[in-house]
């Protein structure tokens, strides 16, 4: 186990992501794909120890970067520049939250301020940065 409840994980970026062939892109997101493997172990962890069974998130395990956020005009360039790259970043283990019966993990990554700051965005978005693991079904 990580130190301090955190862990390190890797995911790969994905700029407008689709969530079927028949559905067009959502335009100006940006997500982390994440190990699904390791969302499934959490999410079973909500399952096993609080009685709640959760659906997979539309897009799968993932962390949001740029939730519909438009690039600054003279910043769009750099929208698409690090798409299928792998980055890094830290989750907290035992941070376990709930909103609105959406189960997640805290996640910390200067890696996605960073790109958020080269799209002249705040580096901090406003639903911080969280590794989805599911709705509760039902």
């Amino acid at each position: 186990m990580g130190h301090n409840g955190h862990m390190r994980s890797l995911g790969t970026l994905e700029y407008d992501p689709k969530l079927s062939a028949q559905r067009p892109a959502d335009p100006w997101w940006l997500i982390v794909r994440t190990c699904e493997e390791t969302r499934r172990y959490y999410a079973a962890q909500v399952g096993a120890h609080l009685g709640q069974k959760l659906n997979k998130p539309l897009w799968g395990s993932h962390i949001t970067v740029v939730r519909g956020e438009q690039p600054s005009v003279r910043r769009r360039g750099a929208w698409g520049l690090h798409q299928r790259r792998v980055i890094s970043f830290d989750f907290e283990w035992r941070g376990l939250n709930n909103h609105r019966g959406i189960w997640w993990l805290p996640v910390k990554s200067k890696a996605l301020e960073n790109i958020r700051v080269e799209l002249g965005l705040d580096p901090r978005p406003a639903v911080a940065f969280h590794w989805t693991l599911g709705r509760v079904c039902g």
